[in-house]
């Protein structure tokens, strides 16, 4: 019964040891403007803790945003963000791209600041600017993740998880009422008809880290995971 004990102790302190960064692109992925935010976060958080990611006491949240522009959070939900803990990064809105710009930064922050063993890093976003950090953050040895909002089983898809070590479709974690609909991701018809060469296109980009990847295809709404073994 001892070493029972001591191996959970030891299996949950090894869990509590990760720090976890969780970055949010606010207007990629949007959360609908109701009265269960916090509910829904607090779904978010559950759900990345039971992915055995890591411990929300070990969470450091930054939601990135445009100053001014309609889609940017309220007084009442930046409140709410500040209470959980999250840093706030307000964007000029003179400047074309700059959440995903500051966004990259501090993954490149990330990966010369923090040691690999001990870090993992989750990006809330479906763009897919984000694929060469994260493809950095992987040569690294860092562990990451995708949570995202495009189609179940398309090309969009299917280049998120070819750079990240486990990828999640958002409303296979919250329901619907909890989203904005609007943040859908969007893929051009083209691509939807013809898949094969953008699906090349993003093998070719991919490092030889493929070699143990495995593509899981879950009906729609389920949890979307793709993960390296």
């Amino acid at each position: 019964a001892f070493v029972r004990l001591m191996r959970s102790t030891h299996a949950s302190l090894a869990f509590q040891e990760f720090r976890v960064h969780v970055l949010w692109d606010t207007e990629n992925i949007r959360l609908a403007d109701t009265g269960e935010f916090l509910t829904a976060l607090e779904q978010l958080f559950t759900f990345l803790e039971k992915q055995g990611i890591g411990s929300r006491y070990r969470f450091r949240l930054c939601a990135f945003f445009t100053g001014g522009k309609p889609q940017a959070p309220n007084n009442k939900r930046l409140k709410a963000l500040r209470d959980l803990g999250f840093e706030l990064q307000e964007c000029p809105a003179a400047k074309k791209e700059e959440v995903d710009r500051q966004i990259e930064r501090r993954m490149n922050i990330i990966a010369d600041d923090c040691d690999p063993r001990k870090t993992r890093v989750v990006v809330l976003s479906s763009d897919k600017d984000f694929i060469a950090p994260m493809q950095m953050l992987r040569g690294r040895g860092f562990l990451t993740y995708f949570i995202h909002d495009a189609k179940p089983g398309s090309v969009h898809t299917k280049a998120l998880a070819f750079h990240a070590a486990g990828t999640f479709s958002i409303r296979g974690i919250l329901s619907a009422r909890f989203l904005d609909a609007r943040s859908h991701a969007k893929i051009p018809a083209a691509a939807a008809q013809n898949p094969l060469p953008s699906v090349q296109k993003s093998m070719r980009q991919c490092s030889g880290s493929l070699s143990g990847l495995q593509l899981l295809q879950v009906a729609p709404g389920s949890p979307i995971m793709t993960a390296a073994a």
